[in-house]
């Protein structure tokens, strides 16, 4: 493991757990929320920190391919949707959707 894109990784899913707290409701949409589509490079950008802390030696010297490499990754971005849906079941005027 790359202890500098663990510190990274790690600070930047602390993030992700804490920010849907601190956002005030006033800026959330009554129908239809456009800022759902965030979860789309924020999820994506997490995936990038977590391959970089766990294959970044092997995956540029071009001795793993990057779908072997991105398992363990993945795995560990998808727990973390999932807890971090459940989470947000738990703060007021938030809810927790699978889509």
């Amino acid at each position: 493991m790359h202890p500098v894109f663990s510190i990274i990784s790690a600070t930047y899913v602390l993030g992700i757990f804490i920010l849907p707290g601190v956002v005030p409701n006033s800026l959330l949409p009554g129908v239809w929320n456009p800022y759902i589509l965030l979860h789309i490079p924020v999820y994506g950008i997490l995936m990038i920190f977590l391959v970089l802390t766990f294959k970044p030696r092997t995956l540029f010297r071009g001795k793993v391919s990057p779908t072997g490499s991105t398992f363990l990754p993945g795995g560990i971005a998808l727990v973390f949707g999932i807890l971090n849906e459940f989470h947000q079941s738990f703060i007021p005027n938030r809810d927790a959707r699978l889509r």
